[in-house]
């Protein structure tokens, strides 16, 4: 599969454990939006390229059924509670994700994440732009009080 980006598909009652597992080790990309499918039923973590080619590693490995979509047949999912999370290897926490029937697909909807703007830079933008529009000298911007830029 060559896609741009990449989701992973877990079902609604894993995700809190899965997003932890792709914050932890770095999989997550934090650039994009999660997004529900299928009325929320699953939850899809936006995921970067790499962990793609990790984890279809791990499914070629595991010699578990591959069709194109990275869609592996999983008895049912175990909750492995005994598992300390901060002792979570990367191998394990690749396991967790299969045995709770992880997917990882090509992202249909990509969705960036708003960049937070400091209020002084967005009052600023907005003066900067007051000044542009109304045609007047931009030093003027250089001589508003100090204190609106603390």
């Amino acid at each position: 599969m060559t896609a741009l980006h990449y989701v992973l598909q877990l079902e609604k009652k894993y995700a809190k454990l899965g997003k932890d597992i792709l914050k932890k080790f770095g999989w997550l990309d934090l650039g994009r939006k999660a997004y529900s499918e299928e009325g929320g039923v699953h939850i899809c973590f936006p995921v970067h390229q790499d962990f793609f080619a990790v984890f279809h590693e791990i499914n070629h490995h595991t010699r578990d059924t591959f069709d194109g979509k990275n869609e592996a047949t999983f008895s049912k999912p175990l909750i492995r509670e005994q598992y300390m999370f901060k002792e979570l290897s990367c191998s394990d926490a690749l396991t967790l994700l299969h045995e709770y029937g992880a997917i990882v697909s090509a992202a249909k909807i990509v969705e960036e994440r708003k960049t937070a703007k400091s209020p002084l830079k967005v009052m600023t933008e907005a003066i900067t732009s007051l000044i542009e529009h109304r045609g007047l000298l931009p030093r003027l911007l250089e001589e508003l009080p100090a204190r609106f830029f603390l």
